[in-house]
């Protein structure tokens, strides 16, 4: 799976952070993510010929900016707060804001990328 995203060449900088968030979405855990993609991250900036901590770091980047919108992050801070019932509209106010981060640290993964090669 590595290989194959090293196809994309230069523009995995841009992509790095977005399996992170990905991962984090789903499972709910940055450390969890971190467990089952950064041997991904690595194999793949191994194949482009980038440093592999930039590229684990970013992982771990983009799993913070889903951490806002995780389902499981959203239901025990409603549970906490009393809005029970209420994490679909909690999740409509946090989505941008996660995506927004999202943006800025795949950008800033490309031109770190760029610099340190």
């Amino acid at each position: 799976m590595g290989s194959a995203l090293a196809a994309t060449g230069a523009l995995f900088p841009l992509i790095a952070p977005v399996i992170g968030w990905i991962g984090v979405f789903l499972t709910g855990s940055v450390v969890n993510n971190n467990t089952l993609f950064a041997p991904l991250q690595v194999a793949t900036a191994e194949g482009i010929g980038s440093d592999p901590a930039l590229f684990v770091g970013a992982n771990t980047a983009g799993g913070n900016a889903a951490k806002v919108i995780s389902p499981q992050s959203i239901a025990i801070a409603a549970g906490a707060v009393g809005l029970s019932g209420r994490e679909s509209d909690i999740l409509r106010a946090s989505i941008l804001y996660s995506l927004g981060i999202l943006a800025v640290i795949c950008v800033w993964n490309l031109v770190l990328s760029l610099v340190l090669t």
